[in-house]
């Protein structure tokens, strides 16, 4: 989970200082005055410290995705794009809360060792789960409406269908639809809504990358992967293969991995499959490795035993191995990138699924008496929120149709 950021010497050469960034998104960070704002690109800077001469360590304890990252301790939560900008502490999806200064009561602390309050006076405190909404704002909004649940594989393969299909080897159907996923954003052959799709099948790429936990996003990527790869699913929970593949009649196995990039080797399955999918994840970017079982294979496509040791395949191979079939899914700027393709409609997009996410909330408090917040609602409010529900549904019926008869002009 940690991206190389900055390593440097310092002084005589006894000492060695390096800072790494937590690829993990922050949904909501804390000012320095204790204000809590929306921040979707924040990170998590990390900093190890050691004296070589002395053999002293300062060490502070840092989790991540509960696992132990010793030597290391939180410097800064800084801006993605500007990291002159620093905050107080930060809240990802989760609800867990990432301070850079705190006291031992796990107290967040301000810049002058106070405990830093909120806006109703009460203290920060990182040993509370910050998994309200108020918090965490689990509400789906914005230009492509993500969800990831079992019906994913459905969704790829619905999002993918018009970037067409190939038969013929493993190697064709993936190059048919992956080079369309790359490449298909600038091809003038292709129609605006191919092109929306493409940006609504990289934001899951996104979503999985950042902002789900790491058990979470190998079975996600599996999905993603079962839907964008024609005649594929996932296999049986019992399977020690990942999807299997129909190719030219024939059921093809495939283990799927994905990975940071700071990962030295890529542990495989005991069970020998026909290919392996390996996903790397970079900051702003997956590259997806192939490799086949088969030293023969009539795609050339390398065989997994010639950059694998014991501990496993070698990252330093995957990434540079000039032999390597590789697949870069560039996951930078695609708000940006849709504004071009879409002709000045991801706002109009953006609405109407905003609309729909506020209808689903809606509906479920009327069902369950709760609402996105969490509070119970008397009886007496569900005229209103019926009420409501009502406008947001003529309201989306007027916006899509204004939609199609952009999109058909």
């Amino acid at each position: 989970m940690l991206h190389n950021w900055e390593s440097f010497n310092e002084d005589n050469g006894e000492k060695k200082r390096e800072k790494l960034i937590d690829s993990r998104v922050l949904v909501s960070v804390i000012t320095w005055e204790g204000q809590l704002i929306k921040a979707t690109k924040a990170y998590i800077v990390l900093d190890r410290k050691y004296t070589i001469g002395l053999g002293k360590s300062n060490v502070e304890d840092v989790y991540i995705n509960g696992q132990k990252i010793p030597y290391y301790k939180i410097t800064k939560i800084v801006d993605a794009e500007d990291t002159d900008i620093e905050y107080a502490a930060g809240i990802d999806i989760n609800g867990s809360l990432f301070a850079v200064y705190k006291n031992e009561k796990g107290e967040v602390l301000s810049e002058n060792g106070s405990p830093l309050l909120d806006e109703y006076g009460k203290v920060w405190n990182i040993n509370y789960a910050y998994n309200d909404p108020y918090y965490v704002d689990f509400i789906p909004t914005g230009h492509v409406n993500i969800k990831i649940d079992r019906d994913l594989v459905k969704r790829i393969k619905r999002f993918s269908i018009k970037l067409g299909r190939a038969d013929g080897s493993f190697m064709d159907v993936l190059r048919n639809r992956f080079n369309k996923l790359i490449n298909g954003i600038g091809d003038a052959n292709l129609d605006i809504q191919s092109k929306i799709s493409i940006i609504i099948l990289l934001k899951y790429l996104v979503e999985i990358k950042d902002q789900i936990d790491a058990s979470s996003a190998g079975f996600a990527f599996e999905s993603f992967l079962a839907g964008m790869i024609s005649d594929s699913k996932v296999a049986d929970d019992n399977s020690p293969y990942d999807i299997i593949v129909n190719v030219g009649g024939f059921e093809k196995t495939v283990q799927i991995k994905l990975v940071d990039y700071k990962s030295k080797y890529i542990e495989l399955s005991d069970y020998e499959s026909n290919y392996y999918l390996i996903g790397i994840k970079n900051l702003n970017k997956i590259i997806l490795c192939l490799l086949s079982s088969d030293k023969n294979d009539p795609d050339r496509i390398p065989h997994y035993g010639s950059i694998s040791v014991k501990s496993g395949l070698k990252m330093d191979s995957m990434l540079n191995d000039s032999k390597m079939i590789r697949f870069e899914f560039d996951l930078s700027k695609l708000d940006d990138r849709l504004d071009y393709i879409s002709q000045g409609l991801r706002e109009q997009i953006g609405s109407i699924f905003d609309k729909i996410s506020k209808l689903e909330f809606d509906v479920e408090t009327i069902i369950t008496g709760v609402d996105e917040k969490g509070d119970i609602v008397d009886l007496d409010s569900l005229g209103g929120i019926s009420s409501r529900v009502i406008g947001n549904t003529d309201s989306i019926g007027k916006e899509v149709s204004d939609l199609i008869k952009k999109l058909v002009k």
